[in-house]
């Protein structure tokens, strides 16, 4: 996963208003094809910079899709008392679980 401001503009939709003219960091573009990253998106507005009435979105989440079998991995690879999550539940309580509880977490 890549989180960050990359300054780059992957898709003429990332912007709105003033001109797009090509590609502009290939090298960029490529390398996110290359590592088949996509971008994850954002919940809040879909332009992440603006000057006057020009919009883009720069900021971005890249990741790849996580298999099921690589969520279990880690999670049995973790410390038995690691909190996953603020609710307190620790990494032992999914491993002695997993069984009842797998699917839902992969799902």
């Amino acid at each position: 996963m890549a989180i960050g401001d990359f300054n780059v503009i992957l898709a003429s939709s990332k912007k709105y208003r003033g001109l797009t003219k090509g590609r502009q960091c290939p090298y960029f573009v490529d390398f996110v094809d290359s590592t088949e990253l996509y971008d994850l998106g954002f919940r809040e507005l879909p332009f992440t910079w603006h000057r006057g009435f020009l919009f883009e979105r720069l900021d971005r989440t890249l990741g790849k899709p996580v298999s099921n079998e690589e969520i279990k991995v880690a999670l049995f690879d973790m410390a038995l008392l690691k909190a996953l999550d603020s609710d307190g539940f620790h990494a032992l309580f999914f491993q002695k679980q997993w069984g009842t509880i797998g699917g839902a977490i992969c799902d």
